[in-house]
């Protein structure tokens, strides 16, 4: 029915974060009944020692948000290569293109919005995607109504059905329920909270304008694109309240004045008369890049734990001693192998399966400990392991290495 797209990345995006995208995951997953729903993250430009934002807030989401997330990870590298010179860490257009090529073919209705909205269905009983299963065909927006924070930091976000009943009575009961009227096209002021269109005419148009590399309007331009294609842009207030979890505590990147954050209004706005994008048809939404998906179903990185419990035979004694002492220093490199295991493979964890590892040093049993570790992982790149470290070791040793690993001159 439903494939929702958002995006983010693990960074500090304006205050209590955390809390605000947790919420929003949690109460958009509640109003999805279908069968075929689903919500799609695009994690864009996350650095790689990180995990995906979805990942390292799992614990607080709800089992049913964890079971529709279907995370998209946009690696630094790939960014860097589509930016086109962007300045900003995120690409807004480019992001939900890549989530847009890859969602659930089975969808008829896409929904783009962000990790702070929750959405209230007016008709007690029903949910978003009973709505949209009755509606005729075309292009929908909503109002977004203010939440302060001083209202939705209450809420518990693991209870998502009590938080849409308190958002829907705070709405009435505290005067929050504004309309703010916008252009034909938008009609209502932040368009880009609830976008609801078709899943054939967004491929149709050829998804988000890919050029807007500045910031603001991106909403607008497919507002404007979308109603050329359909002659109108219909409103879904009647059935849907859409609620924003404000954040204007703490300036984010958007709110600054050291770079332009808004891409040119005449140009992609004002000036549209077409809602293709010829120049991008072939393009957008990166189809031709593998792009990584990530479910967190059942918890985040169990395979971390089931992987180390297979190579890790566990501790005869309660614990390890050493010393830290000036005895101790310059008196050699002796460090226990399993003890140092997990710690080094904790690097590993978030990086591309792919990657390539340079190691230098002569501790066999390490690289050997590394290797099995990658290898059950699910990682297929190499360990190159220096040649000159193991210059004054027997040849045969280093042909037993795993085969993961090739000796190498490294730089």
């Amino acid at each position: 029915m439903i494939s929702v797209i958002v995006y983010g990345r693990n960074d500090a995006h304006g205050y209590n974060m955390h809390k605000r995208v947790s919420l929003s995951l949690n109460c958009i997953a509640e109003v999805l009944t279908h069968p075929e729903d689903e919500i799609i993250f695009v994690d864009c430009n996350t650095p790689d020692e990180l995990p995906t934002f979805p990942e390292s807030i799992h614990d607080i989401l709800t089992p049913r948000a964890r079971r529709l997330l279907r995370i998209f990870r946009l690696r630094p590298a790939l960014y860097e290569k589509h930016k086109r010179d962007s300045q900003l860490k995120v690409l807004e257009p480019l992001a939900r293109n890549v989530g847009i090529r890859r969602a659930n073919p089975a969808n008829r209705w896409m929904l783009s919005t962000n990790t702070d909205m929750v959405f209230v269905v007016r008709e007690a009983g029903r949910s978003l995607s009973e709505v949209v299963d009755e509606i005729p065909d075309g292009f929908y927006e909503l109002p977004r109504f203010e939440m302060p924070e001083a209202l939705w930091e209450t809420v518990d976000r693991l209870r998502p059905r009590e938080v849409i009943s308190a958002f829907a009575y705070w709405g009435r009961r505290f005067h929050l329920n504004e309309v703010i009227y916008g252009q034909p096209y938008n009609l209502f002021d932040g368009p880009g909270d609830f976008q609801l269109f078709l899943r054939d005419q967004i491929f149709q148009i050829h998804g988000f304008h890919e050029e807007m590399v500045a910031g603001w309007h991106v909403d607008s331009n497919l507002a404007k694109r979308l109603n050329l294609l359909n002659g109108e842009t219909r409103s879904l207030l009647e059935q849907v309240f859409a609620y924003h979890c404000d954040h204007t505590r703490q300036p984010t990147m958007m709110h600054g004045e050291k770079r332009k954050t808004g891409n040119d209004p005449i140009r992609f706005v004002d000036r549209v008369s077409s809602p293709y994008l010829p120049d991008q048809a072939e393009t957008w939404g990166l189809p031709d890049e593998a792009i990584e998906e990530i479910s967190i179903e059942n918890g985040y990185n169990r395979g971390f734990v089931t992987v180390l419990e297979e190579i890790l035979p566990g501790m005869e004694e309660p614990y390890l001693e050493d010393a830290l002492s000036p005895q101790a220093y310059n008196a050699g490199l002796l460090y226990d192998n399993r003890h140092a295991l997990p710690y080094l493979a904790d690097h590993f964890v978030t990086q591309p399966a792919g990657l390539n590892v340079g190691y230098v040093g002569a501790n066999e049993e390490m690289v050997r400990l590394l290797a099995e570790f990658r290898c059950s992982s699910g990682h297929g790149g190499r360990i190159y392991v220096d040649r000159e470290m193991l210059s004054g070791k027997d040849a045969g040793r280093a042909d037993a290495l795993p085969k993961s690993c090739l000796v190498a001159d490294l730089p």
